[in-house]
């Protein structure tokens, strides 16, 4: 008898499988199963990343806030990095300067987080006009 365990791992190799393929819409089901049945927030962020670059921010953001409150990350950086482009994009200015301010925290994220701080802070200069 051969038979599959639906277990995170095999839900991760499908959604894996799917974003190689280009099929981001596609590997969101998975991803969440994933995330429901592991015990870190590791495919959680990865569900953030995918639904980023699906532009959807309402999307990220939820997967990413979970994949936070969830823990045991490699890269809690990344996850904060993340909620704060989906924030940018959304136009919480206010909310994602704090998300990037803490992932420029990290050096491998810190470059990319300043350039987002200055691109909030020259909008907000420009609304102040």
């Amino acid at each position: 008898d051969k038979s599959v365990t639906l277990d995170e791992k095999l839900y991760e190799k499908l959604a894996s499988c799917w974003i190689a393929a280009r099929e981001l819409d596609r590997a969101v089901a998975p991803l969440e199963r994933a995330g429901d049945l592991s015990s870190s927030g590791e495919p959680l962020l990865r569900l953030g990343e995918v639904n980023v670059q699906r532009e959807d921010w309402a999307g990220a953001e939820a997967a990413l806030d979970r994949a936070l409150a969830k823990g045991g990350l490699g890269d809690a950086a990344q996850a904060h990095f993340l909620l704060g482009v989906a924030l940018f994009n959304e136009g919480r200015l206010a909310e994602a300067r704090e998300r990037f301010s803490t992932a420029g925290q990290s050096p491998s994220h810190n470059a990319a987080a300043e350039a987002y701080l200055k691109l909030i802070e020259h909008n907000l200069a420009n609304t102040r006009l």
